[in-house]
């Protein structure tokens, strides 16, 4: 049976259509009989074949076919008018006995996205997004892990990097390792601490201690004592010392790695009337200092400030 809109009657007529699949196998020989067609101008018009016979109706279970009928005005009296059958498409439903399983996947006729994984099923075919992509498998979008913080990277000492269905991890300086697992070097992890207030520049000289016997050790400055040491003179007489001790040659940059510096202590109008040599190490967000017994004994100390 043959349905259309807008249907009139008028004579009629009989084709033959041979259908035949992808795969160029002829399938069925359908007699189309008594298509009434759609008034004036009679041009073209759309037709669905509704295959309901009982021979045809695995068939009609698993194919849906559409034609596009054109039909000569000028012979629609005529019992013989020509039918021209200019498209056949065949939407397949399901698998039938008439038609061999189409592996979708195999012959990229499927819509999963690009992102997805596509898995052949009887009849059809399912897609799923891959790993880091999130998606209905038609439409997969990547997952930022860096953003929404699913990654694994080491939580304060490396960085994370977002990429096209995953993420990278890298330690920062100057800790080393793979990103997941990263360890500072063993200064910035085994030091002493220099935290007493009476050690900062703002301290006058109520005691008069030294660094004398200090060391040798890596030592941070922290707490009352303030975050690193100053990077020019202060005046004597502070830090409960007479000689204070300050860095000549400013501080280091992560990248810079450990290096070696000079210790200045200033005394009578000189500001660097004794020195010594150091080493220092940037530690991501405070400074390692290297020292050991001052140049002269008391009273040299080494000053902290912010």
């Amino acid at each position: 049976m043959v349905t259309l809109g807008m249907m009139c009657h008028v004579p009629t007529v009989t084709t033959t259509l041979v259908l035949k699949t992808w795969m160029n196998v002829t399938l069925v020989l359908i007699s189309v009989t008594s298509i009434p067609f759609a008034r004036t101008p009679w041009v073209h018009t759309n037709a669905r074949v509704m295959l309901g016979t009982q021979e045809m109706e695995n068939l009609a279970m698993a194919f849906e076919i559409q034609l596009i009928l054109h039909v000569r005005p000028s012979l629609l009296s005529d019992p013989s008018v020509d039918i021209s059958v200019c498209c056949v498409t065949i939407n397949k439903k399901r698998s039938s006995p008439f038609s061999p399983d189409i592996d979708e996947c195999s012959t990229n006729s499927h819509s999963c996205d690009v992102n997805a994984v596509c898995s052949n099923t009887v009849g059809s075919y399912a897609c799923a997004c891959k790993a880091g992509f999130i998606g209905d498998g038609f439409t997969c979008t990547d997952i930022d892990e860096c953003a929404s913080g699913t990654h694994n990277c080491h939580s304060s000492l490396a960085s994370c990097t977002n990429t096209m269905g995953s993420f990278s991890c890298s330690c920062n300086n100057p800790s080393s390792g793979d990103g997941r697992t990263c360890n500072l070097p063993s200064e910035c992890q085994n030091y002493g601490s220099l935290n007493n207030a009476d050690r900062k520049i703002t301290y006058g000289r109520p005691n008069n201690y030294c660094d004398s016997g200090i060391g040798p050790g890596w030592f941070r400055f922290e707490g009352s004592a303030g975050t690193r040491m100053p990077t020019s003179y202060p005046p004597t007489y502070r830090c409960n010392t007479d000689a204070t001790g300050w860095l000549n040659g400013g501080h280091p940059t992560v990248a810079d790695g450990q290096v070696s510096r000079t210790v200045c202590f200033h005394w009578s109008g000189n500001c660097c009337y004794w020195s010594t040599n150091i080493k220092v190490r940037n530690c991501g967000s405070y400074y390692v200092y290297y020292l050991s017994d001052t140049p002269y004994g008391c009273y040299l100390l080494c000053c902290g400030t912010n």
